[in-house]
């Protein structure tokens, strides 16, 4: 499903557009308020079907096991966004507000308490943790819970500097240390394919088709596996299904191509398309039979 990528590691569906996780029981839900317009969660048997399709690979349900996190030297999660936080320097806990990191302390490190609740905003970070950057799985409920990772890992390490090391210098380290973040936010989205940027470049192809919003979120690799055909062995099914499709394609390029349905007919029609009205142009039909061979494929 076009809607979400799957992180085989930890076991979990994350939402591509949304950017967090699901479990079974709230993905019906989901659909249905934030998706309902996308074609593969219009209906409720839509929504069904993508459900027991996803249910095919192992899916972590944080109500009924426990999570397993990162570590603190992992790498980012694709798919999820980078917070910047405060990690606890007694334990692996992390946060994004000043005051969840000293609730925490108070309630698992009594011993350490950095003072009384009501004290207003503390002076700086490094009085109550250190600068982490951290991400979570989901949104709410259980597994809701913070983690660190690597790139904060590495703002430990500077902070920890010697007493001497100049403002300049941690000045220096600090925008080096965004700038190692944001290149490897870089990389990961290198990684994928994303949705066209410039509306005025996008090649009247893939304007027609959507693709790049389609397939926006997954990784080459696992997009450039799509374009090799069944097996007629292993995936009978499959075959079948392919047929059925070239058949149903050659018979509507025919239909056009014959004039049996007119230029003004041509232009209503959205078959690749969310929003009637959007294509002002015919379809595209005069393609000579190799580069149509290629499309098709």
């Amino acid at each position: 499903m076009d809607l979400f990528s799957y992180n085989p590691r930890y076991r979990v569906w994350i939402c591509v557009s949304c950017q967090y996780a699901l479990c079974p029981q709230r993905l019906e839900s989901h659909l249905r308020r934030q998706h309902a317009k996308h074609p593969t969660a219009a209906t409720a048997a839509l929504r069904q079907a993508a459900l027991t399709a996803m249910l095919q690979r192992p899916w972590l349900d944080p109500a009924k096991e426990p999570c397993v996190f990162p570590t603190s030297s992992s790498f980012l999660a694709p798919g999820l966004p980078v917070f910047p936080g405060l990690g606890c320097t007694h334990c692996e806990y992390a946060c994004r507000s000043p005051y969840t990191l000293r609730n925490h302390i108070v309630r698992t490190h009594p011993e350490t308490r950095p003072g009384r609740l009501g004290s207003r905003q503390p002076k700086g970070m490094e009085s109550l943790g250190s600068p982490v950057y951290c991400q979570r799985f989901f949104v709410g409920g259980a597994g809701s819970v913070f983690f660190e990772i690597q790139s904060s890992a590495q703002a430990k390490r500077l902070l920890q500097k010697p007493d001497g090391m100049s403002r300049v210098a941690f000045i220096q380290a600090q925008a080096n240390l965004d700038l190692d973040c944001d290149l490897a936010a870089d990389q990961a989205d290198d990684q994928q394919i994303v949705k066209q940027r410039d509306s005025t470049e996008i090649p009247p192809w893939l304007e027609l088709t959507q693709w790049p919003k389609y397939l926006h979120g997954h990784s080459f690799p696992a997009v450039a596996a799509l374009a090799a055909l069944p097996h007629e062995r292993q995936e009978p099914l499959l075959v079948q299904f392919s047929q059925s499709l070239t058949r149903l394609v050659d018979r509507a390029y025919r239909t056009i191509e014959d004039r049996r349905v007119n230029e003004f007919d041509q232009i209503r029609i959205d078959t690749f398309l969310q929003r009637p009205g959007i294509w002002d142009r015919p379809i595209q039909i005069h393609l000579k039979p190799s580069t149509y061979q290629r499309y098709r494929q």
